[in-house]
């Protein structure tokens, strides 16, 4: 079982679209951040599991594979993006 099938459908929508609200006021831009984070860090590759995967259960047809050839300072980089706040951040 995961994590999300803890959660019903409606719970779940209300705590990301609270989530994505209040992320859009924060100075970081943080949904915009992440997006060049996912885009940069990792591939979409197609789902390599079975039919008896939860994940198939949900739909799912691709996944996310981290870039294992990018170092640290990219990851870095894009963490401090992403979770500091810019006005923290001594570069």
């Amino acid at each position: 079982m995961t994590l999300m099938s803890y959660f019903t459908e409606p719970s779940l929508k209300e705590f990301l679209r609270r989530s994505n609200y209040w992320a859009s006021l924060n100075r970081n831009q943080y949904p915009v951040r992440m997006y060049d984070a996912i885009t940069a860090l990792y591939n979409w590759v197609d789902c390599p599991c079975d039919s008896n995967c939860e994940c198939k259960k949900h739909g799912c047809e691709k996944h996310l594979v981290r870039i294992n050839s990018l170092g640290f300072k990219a990851n870095y980089e894009h963490y401090i993006n992403c979770y500091v706040d810019e006005k923290n951040i001594v570069r």
